[in-house]
């Protein structure tokens, strides 16, 4: 461990950051860290509901099957850390429910829109200082010694992905707004750091067995996430559009319009390409880790093209775009309310 506090490391996802996931690059701002206030008892005021808890509970089961391996531990061994993690996912799902209210003016967190890809300092601490899921979780990392470069990166990243979800899709809302700058290099970078809850979690993990980061497992997880994000995204896409919230997917029917399918499947394959990248130089490095993950986990499509190569993929269930936005979400929103009437 001391030699791992000696060693001046760059943060791993500043480095995943500036890849080209696509033709365009992109570097967040690594941001001075200074201190704050803590105005809250974090090992006893009250925070979370009973309704945090439970869309917590979602997440959970996830975490404990696709990344307590990564740690050398068996998913009942969940049950040791699972006040941390309930906790974390519970704030974070706080943090992402007001971030999606529809009225702008009762939101907690606060943006200048004036730089879209990027957190300014003063941002940063602003809002740790006014939100108190988002203070709690920050001053809950400090006390119990998670919070390091890795984790100040990770936390960066998740609300820069709050920031630019409130820029996408605050004009959506409105019929005919396109009041915005939407574009490819935005749009897949709101993805890329995505995956917040997991991607902490996962950092929490190491910090709790006292191992070093493994840079390989942390890149392919990486990839895996948005992975996973895209195919939820396009399970979710007409719920996400009746609640105006980030997906990916609609961001590229907002940009492209009747193009889109295209587009999209075309930054699919880019993605099926680096995670399989990763997939293969991991199957090369630590082929008794690959060797175990697919055994535990089945759901990737993995296709052996040689004895040491292969192309990961899925089954991709493309919907149809919903060019009008605004009409549909009225149209569906008439009829849901009529189901509700009827069935009471």
């Amino acid at each position: 461990m001391k030699q791992l506090l000696k060693r001046i490391s760059v943060p791993l996802y500043c480095i995943l950051l500036n890849q080209n996931l696509r033709q365009n690059s992109f570097t967040p701002t690594i941001i001075p860290r200074t201190t704050l206030v803590n105005n809250f008892d974090i090992d006893h005021d009250r925070l979370l509901s009973f309704h945090l808890l439970k869309k917590a509970q979602k997440t959970l089961p996830y975490l404990c099957k696709y990344y307590m391996y990564y740690h050398n531990l068996e998913p009942i061994d969940f049950t040791r850390y699972m006040d941390i993690f309930t906790f974390i996912a519970g704030l974070l799902y706080s943090l992402d429910e007001d971030n999606e209210q529809s009225d702008h003016c009762h939101r907690k967190l606060k943006y200048d829109f004036f730089v879209i890809d990027r957190i300014s300092t003063n941002e940063f601490f602003n809002n740790i200082n006014q939100n108190p899921e988002l203070s709690a979780l920050y001053h809950f990392f400090k006390k119990y010694h998670f919070y390091d470069d890795y984790m100040h990166q990770q936390f960066y990243n998740t609300l820069l992905h709050l920031k630019m979800e409130q820029y996408f899709c605050n004009p959506l809302a409105e019929p005919n707004n396109n009041n915005y700058h939407l574009s490819k290099y935005l749009i897949d970078k709101c993805n890329a750091i995505r995956s917040c809850d997991f991607r902490l979690s996962n950092l929490v993990l190491y910090k709790l067995t006292q191992q070093p980061y493994n840079d390989d497992i942390l890149k392919f997880c990486f990839y895996e996430e948005i992975f996973w994000e895209i195919d939820d995204d396009l399970r979710d896409y007409e719920k996400d559009v009746l609640k105006n919230t980030f997906n990916i997917y609609r961001m590229y029917v907002n940009l492209y319009g009747n193009n889109s399918e295209l587009h999209f499947k075309r930054y699919i394959r880019e993605i099926e390409a680096q995670l399989s990248e990763q997939f293969n130089y991991l199957s090369i490095k630590y082929p008794e880790f690959i060797k175990r993950r697919r055994e535990i986990l089945d759901e990737l499509i993995i296709q052996e093209i040689t004895p040491t190569k292969f192309y990961i993929t899925q089954n991709w269930d493309i919907p149809k775009p919903i060019l009008d936005e605004h009409s549909w979400r009225t149209t569906r929103s008439n009829e849901l309310l009529k189901t509700k009437g009827q069935s009471e």
